[in-house]
């Protein structure tokens, strides 16, 4: 009877040191998921935002790209009637 209360004893010690192990491997696992988690919306906000910045210089620069092309005068061409036209 005693064998039998020591054998149980032993194996019940020894689930709840292997389940003590892969809790903690469970809380580690849960950590590192919640590390990932911050460095993905960190890198997110960061692209965003350079995605803004990209935006704003590209509209910067198509809208000095616009004003330089309205100060060209627009070409002339001749028509297949021979008549002049500005092409618009």
């Amino acid at each position: 009877m005693i064998t039998i209360l020591t054998l149980s004893n032993v194996i019940l010690t020894l689930t709840l040191i292997f389940m003590h192990k892969r809790i903690k491997q469970i809380e580690k696992g849960i950590e590192d998921i919640g590390t990932n988690i911050g460095y993905i919306q960190k890198k997110s906000q960061e692209i965003e935002v350079s995605i803004t910045i990209g935006k704003d210089e590209i509209l910067k620069e198509f809208s000095g790209a616009y004003k330089k092309a309205l100060m060209v005068p627009q070409a002339i061409y001749i028509s297949k009637d021979n008549k002049k036209e500005s092409r618009k």
